[in-house]
């Protein structure tokens, strides 16, 4: 008997049934030759994506939904434009006020 760790509780070993392989295992072999050839002969295998066909949509915007689409993304590009603008101006007047303050420094000394 063998006893693991603080358990209390006792193995055999001896007693243990040992599991067994089946006699013949039916398993697909990941690796096998025969397949690598098959791929290429076997084109509708190949996602379609992949064959360079335009995609087919479900469904398809309304011309008002376009219309709102383009609107909301000019709208977007105009935030962020004007965001860098004012970001570009700050920075400006940051730089002019640093400026001002390094000149009545170096007037003081």
């Amino acid at each position: 008997q063998l006893l693991l760790g603080s358990s209390s509780f006792p193995l055999a070993i001896d007693h243990l049934p040992a599991p067994r392989p089946p006699a013949q295992p039916i398993r697909p072999s990941s690796a096998r030759q025969s397949q690598r050839g098959v791929q290429g002969r076997n084109s509708k295998r190949r996602v379609q994506s992949a064959t360079g066909t335009p995609c087919q949509a479900t469904y398809t915007l309304s011309p008002q939904q376009k219309k709102l689409l383009q609107r909301m993304q000019e709208k977007k590009e105009r935030l962020t434009k004007e965001a860098e603008q004012r970001k570009r101006e700050e920075d400006e007047l940051k730089k002019q006020e640093n400026e001002q303050a390094f000149k009545a420094w170096l007037m003081k000394k």
